[in-house]
């Protein structure tokens, strides 16, 4: 059986780390940024938990990642999954 590549490394831990899921990405400036939410536990369907929600960059066509610590937004506020676009050479958030 095949399986899809992980793009952002994760515990694989329930209750810890359980994956790193991208919500977003851009290309700008040389570089590839993915906006992604660290889920600590899976719940119900349609419901999770989440450690907080990060930006990663990759400046080699998204072969390797690496997670920025900054910004980041806790796991119980209104931002894990956020989005990044980019208008003209400015990126938002």
């Amino acid at each position: 059986m095949n399986a899809a590549k992980e793009l952002l490394s994760s515990q694989n831990r329930d209750n810890d780390e359980v994956t790193a899921i991208p919500t977003n990405g851009v290309a700008a400036n040389g570089a590839l940024r993915i906006c992604f939410m660290s889920v600590r536990h899976w719940g119900a369907p349609g419901w999770w938990d989440c450690n907080y929600s990060r930006i990663a960059r990759s400046t080699d066509i998204g072969q390797t990642w690496t997670k920025l610590w900054q910004p980041q937004w806790p796991g119980d506020s209104n931002f894990i999954q956020v989005a990044i676009w980019r208008q003209d050479t400015d990126l938002f958030i």
